[in-house]
């Protein structure tokens, strides 16, 4: 089932910017419906990880906008698991401390901007070529 959602996606990611916010969005959206925070995170990595190999991306660039999209924004969603364990250790709501968790929100918008621009998206090494036949 991934797999056939992932090829209807697929149109969507022939750049980089395109995939990273892709990753992003699919991620936000598991985060809305699942209420757990390590589902957002693991399916949305096994449906995108042959996109950034065809992209010659290294796989960390994948972790980073999973961690962006789904980790850091499940204390926002206020049914996630992230966001009921804060509001009893806090007592505060989540949409109440939204406005104040910058770093919540801030880091996808970043994650996406980065990925358009190009900035910190490392790509996988060349091959070396194969050594010549010594005589």
């Amino acid at each position: 089932m991934l797999h056939s959602i992932d090829l209807k996606l697929s149109r969507f990611v022939g750049t980089i910017g395109n995939l990273t916010v892709t990753v992003l969005f699919t991620s936000i959206l598991i985060t809305i419906f699942s209420a757990n925070q390590y589902l957002e995170v693991i399916l949305p990595g096994q449906m995108y990880e042959e996109n950034y190999c065809d992209q010659k991306l290294k796989l960390k660039n994948l972790t980073c906008t999973l961690e962006a999209g789904g980790t850091l924004t499940s204390p926002l969603i206020p049914w996630n698991s992230s966001a009921v364990f804060v509001y009893s250790a806090l007592g505060v709501s989540a949409g109440a401390y939204a406005p104040y968790a910058i770093f919540c929100w801030l880091t996808p918008i970043v994650v996406a901007i980065f990925a358009y621009a190009n900035l910190s998206m490392e790509r996988v090494a060349p091959r070396e070529t194969e050594p010549k036949d010594q005589q």
